[in-house]
């Protein structure tokens, strides 16, 4: 039996390990955003390496995608375990897509933003700062801003993608020996193996009482049993860390105010992560209607991803709301009051660096575009989702920072 007849991981474990993923993924984003923030830097904004990173790690993986997701853990000794022709059974687990997922989904998501970028861009266009530059200015400055991060992270997703190629440094098959395999038990002998085929036969023709008669067969059922036993202590203790996790991150925030900022953005980023993977299931999927039905025949496409832009609509929409939130004012700079510095670290790092950077990605976005997966089979599919994807959020990101700020008072009322 293949590793692709394992019993798939369960919904619990999938989510267990996104959060420590995204924790670590905008861990990363924010380290490498902190680290190329200075005075004089060629590159900005900062935030535009995050993205880069991100995608050369989704590149490596989306080309090591087969052999990751054929990784199992086995109850016995199988060839190998990312081979396609394991001896691996129901009781096996598909350890390899729960790790797929945390990669992808869970780090990589999170260290790239998608709202960000659409933030940036809106901003650099309405320059609100009203730094000294024409209209023109302006508006050459969102489009390099919008070109830049494209061909960036396009260019690090291929980079990716190619020293992961067989006989590049960073191919997992060259990487981990061909004999590598997880184990949960030791292999059987072959005279077990030879008693195991027996009592099955023997339990489908006398039923319950041979297999309580026949000592082998108890043994195996035991052996069963403890197998499916070790799995659940895996799904218990990748539950526990992860609760543990977000309790310590917690207390952290609570108590200690140094790094409150980073704390709060850390535990708000794995319900983002865990909303994107969810929205995520719907990607590929067409949506009933005649008008859908020509739309996608005229430009051939078998889908839409609607779950990764979904997923980005609503990061921006967070994102603007709690940019408007910290910078909108009736009254004039001068007479508006400071918000507390707890209520500045929540909305600006907890939901703006958190939630909202973990929630919209542009990781998949690019992927997306450039493999044409999920459902964009041609270029023309793929240019349009990108073009109704990117104008949706500039027209969204106008609607609620653009309105507000144009008919009252723009401000900051964080100035900590």
């Amino acid at each position: 039996m293949s590793a692709s007849q394992a019993c798939p991981p369960p919904t619990l474990f999938i989510i267990s390990l996104l959060v420590p993923a995204s924790i670590l993924g905008t861990l990363t984003r924010i380290g490498v955003t902190n680290l190329l923030t200075f005075t004089g830097t060629t590159l900005e904004p900062p935030v535009i390496w995050a993205q880069i990173v991100g995608c050369a790690v989704f590149g490596g993986a989306l080309q090591n995608k087969a052999y990751i997701e054929a990784i199992v853990l086995r109850g016995r000794k199988g060839r190998r375990a990312g081979g396609h022709d394991g001896n691996g059974s129901k009781n096996d687990l598909r350890l390899g897509t729960a790790l797929y997922t945390a990669l992808t989904s869970g780090y990589c998501g999170s260290v790239t933003t998608y709202s960000t970028w659409i933030l940036d861009v809106f901003l650099a266009w309405a320059n609100f700062e009203n730094i000294p530059r024409s209209g023109g200015k302006s508006f050459l400055e969102g489009l390099t801003q919008t070109f830049v991060t494209l061909l960036a992270s396009a260019a690090a997703l291929r980079l990716g993608m190619k020293l992961a190629e067989k006989d590049e440094p960073f191919c997992l098959e060259n990487l981990i020996p061909p004999s590598w395999t997880v184990e949960a038990e030791a292999a059987p002998s072959s005279d077990e193996a030879h008693s195991m085929g027996n009592a099955d036969a023997g339990s489908s023709s006398n039923g319950i009482q041979h297999a309580v008669d026949d000592p082998d067969a108890l043994a195996e059922s035991r052996r069963r049993k403890q197998r499916v036993g070790a799995h659940r202590l895996i799904y218990i203790v990748a539950a526990l860390f992860a609760i543990g996790l977000l309790v310590m991150l917690s207390l952290l925030a609570a108590l200690y105010e140094p790094t409150r900022p980073t704390s709060l953005a850390l535990v708000f980023s794995p319900p983002g992560a865990i909303l994107r993977w969810y929205l995520s299931r719907y990607n590929g999927k067409a949506v009933r209607s005649a008008v859908a039905a020509r739309q996608r025949q005229r430009l051939g496409a078998s889908g839409f991803p609607h779950g990764t832009f979904w997923a980005n609509i609503l990061g921006v929409l967070v994102l603007c709301g709690t940019y408007t939130v910290l910078h909108v004012s009736r009254s004039p700079p001068e007479a508006t009051p400071q918000l507390s510095k707890l209520t500045c670290d929540v909305v600006g790092s907890g939901f703006e660096t958190g939630f909202s950077g973990a929630l919209s990605t542009v990781s998949t976005f690019v992927a997306e575009l450039y493999t044409h997966s999920a459902g964009l089979n041609t270029r023309k599919a793929a240019i349009m989702y990108g073009a109704i994807s990117y104008s949706w959020s500039i027209l969204a990101a106008a609607f609620l920072i653009g309105v507000p700020i144009g008919s009252l008072h723009y401000v900051n009322r964080c100035q900590y």
